[in-house]
């Protein structure tokens, strides 16, 4: 007559939690008094073989509580390398089957030695069951990754910074919008080897990967490419093939991808055709063609920005205002050159340039190293003055448009303004905080201003210069 015991779901839960070493006193006792009971019945009949793996994992499934928890113990004792047999008797087995297999595989994943810094076999297991056409087997298999990326998650960020990567809340563009995100950023700093690199997908929080100037190969994507939670990946001056680029393609919650001066060809674009929620790419300073970022833009219908990788180092004005340089970043081809806040740029080599995005769509087709001719209007360090304005004030200047405001054409001395200080040849800029780009909006914002101080902005000594310049690579 044999009986079993009735386990309720937290009990399961709990079962391997429990000491081991209570269960395996509990083990030996029971199978040192069932040995003693069958004695009789093993006397001239020789030993039995012990079970084979197939018949072992069977086991899970038993009637018998002793066989089930004896069964699951040694399996989880044996390693990682029950885990095909495990996986490929799971739907064969009963409600407790189940639950016994995907509690080995938790176990094998929680090892430090076979599942958290190993090939991640065990882990690799979970998530393809999470993704089981069984819905029992997924929900538990899910739910079994959900508790194990808690307990390891703080162990595999430790690990990593140990190794010089760096964990931080950073400030970034995730798809069209900008946000903080936590990042997790390698680079000649690291310090691990390729079994370290597993510690990666624990970190559940990570929304952006950022990878630069470390030379990697398709490992470090096909382990990277389980970080299923990223929406931002980054990587710079790196090996990255189009081999690697396949399992990128396995990043599908990804909204954010940067590329730059990686040997990425048109192959390697096309491999990312999967990837329909990207919302943003930057493609600098690869070896695709437009053609093939073109191709990529129309499968994923998402903002593409596709450079050959020259870099200025000028920010500007946004249209539909003249290419005015608001900034110019330190050791740029920019800087070096002498290019200044408050240029103008209209043309480059030769061809006119509008607004930014002209500038902007003509360095996207150099390279870095390449030289060009920038054409600017230096209008010098702006001039303030104002003057008087009351009902017997008259301003005689004729003025005409000027690609920073209107210039100054005729001005007689008794013109209000020349007392004031303005002169033939200077551009006006602002009229009363009123940007003036034509004579007859000189003349409204004049007339409309009421009596008193009217101040306007000026200079006194706008030049037109051609400079040569050298690109560089983005940062």
């Amino acid at each position: 007559m044999s009986f079993d015991l009735v386990e309720t779901p937290a009990s399961r839960i709990a079962m391997h939690s429990l000491t081991r070493i209570s269960a395996r006193y509990l083990l030996v006792a029971t199978i040192f008094i069932g040995s003693f009971l069958s004695v009789g019945l093993s006397v001239g009949c020789g030993q039995q073989d012990s079970p084979n793996l197939a018949d072992e994992v069977k086991q899970l499934s038993s009637r018998r509580f002793i066989d089930r928890e004896q069964a699951m113990l040694n399996l989880i004792d044996q390693g990682t390398v029950v885990i095909p047999e495990v996986v490929k008797q799971l739907e064969q087995q009963n409600f407790e089957g189940i639950t016994r297999s995907l509690h080995i595989l938790s176990e094998l994943t929680l090892s430090d030695k076979q599942g958290f810094r190993a090939n991640g076999v065990p882990r690799q297991s979970l998530e393809t069951l999470a993704n089981s056409d069984h819905p029992r087997i997924a929900r538990q298999a899910a739910s079994a990754l959900d508790r194990i990326n808690v307990v390891r998650e703080a162990d595999a960020i430790r690990g990593l910074t140990k190794l010089g990567a760096r964990y931080n809340r950073v400030y970034t563009r995730v798809g069209a919008d900008s946000r903080y995100v936590q990042q997790i950023h390698l680079d000649s700093g690291w310090r691990g080897e390729a079994e370290d690199l597993y510690m990666l997908p624990w970190v559940a929080s990570a929304e952006e990967l950022l990878i630069e100037e470390l030379e990697l190969d398709t490992q470090w994507f096909e382990i990277i490419s389980r970080m299923r939670k990223l929406t931002s990946l980054v990587v710079k001056r790196c090996p990255l093939t189009d081999e690697s680029a396949k399992h990128i393609a396995k990043l599908t919650s990804l909204t954010n991808l940067d590329i730059r001066y990686c040997p990425l060809t048109d192959n390697g674009f096309d491999s990312l055709h999967p990837l329909k929620k990207l919302a943003y790419v930057k493609l600098y300073g690869t070896k695709g063609t437009k053609e093939g970022a073109l191709r990529l833009q129309q499968a994923i219908k998402a903002e593409l920005d596709f450079r050959l990788g020259a870099f200025l180092g000028v920010g500007c004005r946004q249209p539909p205002a003249a290419c005015y340089i608001e900034s110019v970043q330190p050791n740029t081809g920019a800087f070096k050159a002498g290019l200044m806040v408050g240029d103008i740029i209209t043309a480059f080599d030769d061809r006119a340039v509008k607004d930014f995005n002209d500038l902007r769509t003509i360095i996207s087709g150099h390279r870095p190293g390449d030289k060009s001719k920038v054409s600017i209007t230096r209008i010098g360090v702006p001039q303030t003055a104002a003057y008087n304005k009351t009902e017997d004030s008259i301003v005689k200047a004729r003025v005409k448009p000027h690609i920073a405001g209107v210039v100054v054409e005729e001005i007689p001395e008794d013109c209000a303004l020349f007392k004031a200080g303005l002169r033939k040849g200077h551009v006006v800029t602002n009229l009363h905080l009123v940007e003036v780009k034509t004579a007859e909006e000189f003349q409204k914002v004049l007339q409309d201003a009421p009596l008193g101080p009217v101040r306007f902005v000026y200079s006194n000594d706008p030049k037109e210069m051609v400079i040569e310049v050298e690109f560089g690579e983005w940062d």
